[in-house]
């Protein structure tokens, strides 16, 4: 599922932040994960890491509320697409409580917000 609160957000301004906190992953790190997702030892949900949340959630503070009730509401992960322009869920097959977890994002962040449910074509 794809979904964006009906806001654009400045690229720049987004990366000027991650550079303030100085908070990028290490290359060691990011080339660990990849080994271990790669093995089958770490799963995707926490594999998908994105340094850019950081930024987008300080200075958006009604991202972190919507996906924490996303993670303990449906046990999804939501992500943060690059520096903002959209998120996505991996939902799991068979998941059958797409229309609540759309009225849960549009409680969230209003009914102008973008929601799409698509399908990972391998």
């Amino acid at each position: 599922m794809l979904f964006r609160p009906d806001i654009g957000f400045s690229t720049a301004d987004v990366y000027a932040g991650l550079a303030r906190k100085k908070s990028y992953s290490s290359k060691d790190w990011a080339l660990k994960s990849v080994k271990s997702w790669e093995s089958g030892n770490l799963p995707i949900e926490k594999f998908l890491h994105n340094d850019l949340e950081i930024p987008v959630f300080e200075k958006h503070r009604y991202f972190l509320p919507l996906f924490e009730q996303i993670k303990q509401q449906f046990g999804i992960h939501p992500r943060l697409s690059g520096s903002g322009s959209s998120c996505f869920a991996l939902l799991p097959s068979g998941f059958d409580q797409v229309s609540h977890l759309k009225d849960l994002i549009i409680n969230a962040w209003g009914d102008k917000s973008i929601i799409q449910t698509c399908e990972i074509i391998n």
